[in-house]
């Protein structure tokens, strides 16, 4: 998490969005309905990719339809008629350990597979958990200023 803050992603030259107002990379959070846990979807544009992780790791349970809403979604924004073929990619990793570490692992995830496209190395125990907390308390109270400033 200690690069968080600088987190950024490059954007391949040769991609050209054809979604409209869209990043070439997008990220969003969506709960899944077992008790408001959330999993993470990273849409790799230029590769016709959904990256799908869950901090329980149960992706199996509602890929198809996370994929099948995203088709639609392309469907209905996109500038050309020509059909795409999206894919889904999941990543075998370590496992929540409690009910309430979902978010902290959510940022964990999404900083590893950004700057590394690998999440192998996020850290699920409660001591790595209790310590990434602590990190973006430090962080959110370093960047205050900055959240009142854009709020005033």
């Amino acid at each position: 998490m200690t690069h968080l803050q600088n987190l950024s992603y490059h954007q391949n030259s040769n991609c050209h969005s054809k979604l409209r107002g869209s990043p070439r990379t997008r990220t969003s959070t969506e709960t899944s309905g077992r008790n408001c846990v959330c999993v993470i979807q990273i849409v790799k544009m230029c590769e016709n990719t959904v990256v799908l992780i869950d901090p329980l790791g149960e992706e199996d349970k509602y890929s198809r339809r996370i994929l099948r809403n995203w088709r639609s979604f392309v469907r209905a924004n996109v500038d050309t008629g020509n059909k795409t073929v999206w894919k889904l990619q999941t990543f075998k990793h370590q496992l929540q350990m409690d009910g309430s570490s979902c978010g902290v692992l959510i940022l964990n995830f999404a900083e590893q597979y950004l700057t590394s496209g690998s999440i192998d190395q996020v850290e699920t125990s409660p001591a790595s958990m209790r310590a990434e907390r602590l990190e973006i308390a430090g962080l959110l109270m370093e960047n205050q200023e900055l959240t009142q400033m854009n709020t005033a």
